[in-house]
């Protein structure tokens, strides 16, 4: 560490960049930060007072360091910039509910045989058929506009049949011609929901040669409505307090677009951007639209500006080493999407317009009163759920034969365990010395009943003492034990590897190319830990197996679901361990009590915190931001809301450096 930094420094220094600061002090940089798709549906929830959830239907977020929030791994697709375009249509149309527009491109649309898809358009002939579903906003008129042109072969021209939910609604005649495509349209009554649209050509013809074929060409469709207008929503009538009038809109619309641009931005609007979008008004303008059709383009705008879909932090010169502090508008956005996976709330906002949120005492507010708002569930769902795994149990899937009383309600009801606990800690601020060691859970009947645990009745979840039992604590949850199972047995490898990378932040070495796993050793007998320790005389093996596979054998009672058991295919459980530097213990609470006095485990859990809450991964400068955290929070009891007020207000959080140049690149 120390001679890599002496080299970079060097190659900073002599290329003219500036002095280096010292590596123990570098805050690191942040790539341009994507939302990832939980980020997207809060923040335009929050932004438009919408209900919709577009990011639903994203591609998955990829994963870094163990979390879906890093910013280096957050790609932006081709795929990605389309559904981006039109969950902004979807979002601007749903917020003004203007008679709308639902255009259909062609690769929307099903074809059958007779029908041939080139481009951006469909060609029918023979018994051609094409097909596609058409959400309706509301019930009312609608028109279907249609741009086609016909093939005119034989003695009349090809004529088109408009289906709606399997009823035909009209026949047309399509007279139009290659050189001039026409429009053609057909009104129709619509009940709000999903209705199918189908087109099919009525009168195919073939003649004596091949070329003679009778067809249609469908170039362009779209559905217009509800023609009456939708009832205005709640958003519009927060958002958009002005009349859009003709004699009236740019007033209007300069105050919808100052405010929606500067929330959605996270940053006040430039005069630039503001003139930008009132030019979209005009082009509507000019073109015979009113003038909210122009204002729903400048809000689609707004959705599809690298400022709404980036958390943006700008170095102001981004070639010199040295730190600097966030401007107090990005320091904003770090702690709220840190904390609510959102946007900064109008306190946020106020407060970095007056220059207050780096101040020690306003941070230390505002953590405090986010922590207390319902918006901090996220904290729970996105931090917690991925580094205890809980999120992950909604998609385990243990082989029903060997374990029937698994099912989807029962791994709800393990998620909400594990949540239910950490939320206790997050909120009580006890300390995360009682994580794995407390005297509770959280339980409902049936979870009660699978852990063996009588005199809990009813489905609502309740506070529940564990004291004379197996559980308590972290490690005696079955979301745990069923994320780290195979689907057919337990895994003590995975549950060691889980202990030691997510609450020690000591991950093991891959294994080597070409050593077998325990279930290809056909040959190994014996108990489950006979046969890892035949597994484990292998040289190449032993290093990391002699520190996972104590922890796993601690944990060996709780079955592959989290059942407790004494015996294991007619073996009895031996569950103590032996570390390689002697230290012994039988079971899990020993396990636990063992873990949580661990050196380095206050720090894991402060270097998760700051991997999730900045979205980068781990540096080797950050051991010494966490140790000061880590002493900092003792201070004030050593919880989880004291472990996230002095990340927040560590220069770590609160600062960045540029990238080197290229001469002194990394």
């Amino acid at each position: 560490m120390l001679k890599r930094h002496f080299i970079v420094c060097g190659m900073v220094y002599l290329a003219g960049l500036g002095a280096c600061q010292e590596s123990e002090k570098d805050p690191g940089r942040v790539t341009l930060h994507r939302l990832n798709r939980v980020e997207y549906n809060n923040t335009v929830r929050d932004l438009l007072k919408t209900e919709l959830r577009p990011a639903d239907h994203f591609p998955s977020d990829d994963h870094g360091y163990g979390y879906d929030n890093i910013a280096d791994v957050l790609a932006v697709s081709p795929l990605q910039v389309e559904l981006y375009h039109r969950a902004a249509e979807m979002l601007a149309e749903d917020l003004l509910r203007l008679p709308g527009a639902l255009t259909f491109r062609a690769e929307d649309w099903d074809g059958v045989a007779g029908s041939r898809y080139r481009g951006a358009s469909w060609s029918l002939w023979d018994e051609g058929r094409l097909g596609v579903k058409v959400p309706l906003r509301a019930s009312g008129s609608y028109v279907l506009v249609l741009r086609a042109f016909g093939v005119h072969v034989g003695d009349e021209s090809p004529r088109l049949r408009v289906e709606l939910g399997g009823s035909t609604e009209a026949t047309l005649t399509i007279d139009a011609v290659a050189d001039a495509p026409g429009t053609y349209e057909v009104a129709f009554e619509g009940v709000e929901g999903e209705v199918e649209l189908a087109l099919s050509l009525v009168n195919p013809y073939r003649g004596t040669a091949p070329q003679e074929l009778r067809r249609i060409v469908i170039e362009g469709t779209r559905v217009e409505g509800p023609l009456e207008g939708l009832v205005p929503s709640s958003g519009r009538e927060q958002l958009v307090p002005c009349s859009m009038t003709h004699d009236a809109w740019e007033v209007c619309a300069r105050q919808v677009f100052t405010s929606l641009a500067s929330r959605a931005f996270r940053r006040p609007v430039t005069v630039g951007e503001l003139a930008r979008l009132l030019e979209l008004v005009e082009v509507a303008l000019s073109e015979g639209d009113s003038p909210e059709r122009g204002l729903s383009l400048g809000i689609q705008a707004i959705l599809l500006s690298p400022h709404f879909l980036f958390r943006v932090e700008v170095d102001p010169e981004p070639h010199r080493v040295s730190p600097h502090r966030l401007t107090d508008y990005e320091l904003a956005t770090r702690l709220s999407y840190f904390l609510w996976s959102t946007m900064p709330d109008e306190e946020l906002m106020t407060l970095a317009e007056q220059g207050k949120v780096q101040t020690a005492k306003v941070l230390r507010g505002q953590v405090k009163r986010m922590l207390a708002d319902e918006r901090a569930q996220s904290l729970t769902d996105n931090f917690a759920g991925q580094w205890l795994y809980s999120r992950a149990v909604l998609s385990a899937e243990p082989e029903p034969n060997l374990f029937p009383d698994f099912d989807e309600e029962l791994a709800r009801q393990m998620k909400r365990e594990s949540d239910l606990y950490f939320q206790e800690f997050l909120t009580s601020n006890q300390g995360v010395d009682e994580l794995l060691v407390s005297g509770f859970t959280f339980l409902n009947e049936r979870l009660a009943s699978h852990y063996g645990i009588s005199g809990v009745t009813g489905e609502e979840f309740r506070k529940v003492s564990t004291e004379g039992t197996v559980r308590g604590g972290l490690l005696s949850q079955g979301a745990m034990h069923t994320v780290t199972s195979h689907q057919e047995r337990t895994s003590i490898v995975l549950r060691g590897k889980w202990v030691l990378t997510q609450l020690l932040c000591d991950e093991p070495d891959p294994p080597p190319p070409g050593v077998e796993s325990l279930e290809d050793q056909d040959q190994l007998t014996g108990s489950l830990r006979e046969r890892l320790a035949q597994h484990r005389a292998h040289p190449m093996c032993a290093s990391c197996h002699e520190v996972m596979d104590p922890i796993g054998f601690a944990l060996e009672n709780f079955d592959a679901i989290g059942k407790w058991r004494e015996q294991d295919e007619g073996h009895v459980i031996d569950s103590s361990g032996l570390f390689p530097d002697g230290t012994s213990f039988e079971g899990p609470v020993e396990l636990a009590e063992m873990v949580q006095s661990r050196e380095g485990y206050h720090e894991c859990i402060a270097e998760q915190l700051m991997i999730y809450g900045l979205g980068r991964g781990p540096m080797e400068s950050d051991e010494h931001w966490n140790a000061e955290i880590v002493a900092s929070a003792k201070k004030g009891g050593g919880g989880f809301q004291d472990l996230i007020t002095e990340l927040v207000l560590s220069d770590v959080f609160r600062s960045r450096r540029g990238e080197f140049g290229s001469e002194g690149g990394e």
